[in-house]
């Protein structure tokens, strides 16, 4: 797999990711590749987010490897800050520029095991194994992981058939309480259906149904909403995610304030690729493509309204103040609202 994993994504990040293996190995912990970048990787595709996975204390590993950095990857710049999140067995480690061709951060986690007290409620994490951590993620097309410190080529690790459901182009959730425990994973779906053309398996559709029947993401924080919507609005094709959500129901579910049709899509993209030109150009304007796509769904609300919808987002003042300037450059483009 890790020569795979070198035909597409490179052999600086396959032989980054074998050294970590090897650095892993030598400590009596078992690391592998997870989530995404396996996925990516079996389609071909090359992949900036890169997660690893230990049998063993990842924050203990991490403190260890920025420490012996420069013995370990001489030719690499050091980390510029790394973050340690106990309460969740994860650390992740940012670099001033492109530590690999694409990448500026590592994400690192303990194996572990995920129980929801309340629907949309933080996880109860605990430490647990390759399976029980596979076993917690969200499809089965994110639940596979290549195995660093098995002294070979990487072996796949694949249990709940996600190599089945990549050929068939399908997201399947790896059991019933899926989108009851984390309600998110249902903006997830929207976004990979829209970024790789899959579609929803059956029984996943059903649930995915009756979540959206019972409003389950009323059970999520504001903040959460809003850093899974911003992921999904800074898609490639963020208007494609934005018919996915909407034809699904979920649009309307996150905020009945947005708005937007599938027969809008052409005018919105060239409205919103207009302004990614002319406005940063022509002022000091500290907004991103995804605050000026959540000011075009918002679009018909009123100031006041914006400013409400923004606070139960919990939206930092950062964002707010983006989200005004994007605002103002749209009206300036459109005069629509």
């Amino acid at each position: 797999m890790l020569s795979l994993a070198e035909k597409i994504a490179g052999k600086d990040c396959a032989g980054f990711a074998r050294r970590i293996g090897e650095i892993a190995g030598a400590q009596g912990v078992n690391a592998y590749l997870v989530g995404g970048f396996v996925r990516d990787v079996l389609l071909g595709i090359c992949s900036p987010d890169i997660d690893f996975m230990l049998e063993g204390d990842a924050l203990l590993f991490v403190e260890q490897l920025s420490r012996s950095w420069s013995d370990y990857f001489p030719s690499l710049a050091a980390p510029a800050r790394i973050a340690k999140f106990s309460r969740y067995k994860t650390a992740k480690i940012w670099f001033a520029g492109q530590v690999l061709p694409g990448v500026d951060r590592l994400d690192f986690s303990s194996a572990r095991t995920e129980h929801y007290p309340v629907p949309g409620g933080r996880p109860v994490v605990a430490s647990g194994d390759l399976y029980a951590d596979l076993a917690r993620r969200d499809f089965s097309v994110n639940a596979m992981a290549i195995n660093i410190t098995s002294g070979d080529d990487g072996m796949l690790c694949d249990f709940f058939g996600g190599q089945d459901d990549l050929a068939l182009k399908l997201l399947r959730v790896l059991h019933a309480r899926s989108f009851i425990d984390d309600p998110v994973r249902a903006i997830r779906a929207a976004r990979l259906m829209s970024r790789l053309g899959f579609t929803l398996e059956p029984e996943t559709a059903e649930l995915l149904h009756s979540a959206l029947q019972e409003n389950l993401l009323s059970t999520v924080s504001g903040a959460r909403l809003l850093d899974e919507l911003r992921k999904a609005l800074c898609e490639q094709d963020a208007f494609g995610c934005v018919c996915q959500l909407q034809e699904s129901g979920l649009l309307e579910q996150i905020e009945p304030l947005f708005l937007f049709r599938r027969e809008q899509t052409e005018e919105a993209r060239g409205l919103i690729g207009a302004a990614c030109k002319v406005c940063p150009s022509s002022t000091e304007a500290q907004f991103e493509k995804w605050h000026l796509v959540l000011a075009y769904l918002l679009r018909c609300a009123s100031d006041e309204a914006c400013r409400l919808v923004l606070d139960r987002f919990a939206a930092p003042r950062k964002v707010q103040r983006a989200f005004e300037q994007a605002r103002q450059c749209l009206r300036s483009l459109s005069g629509a609202f």
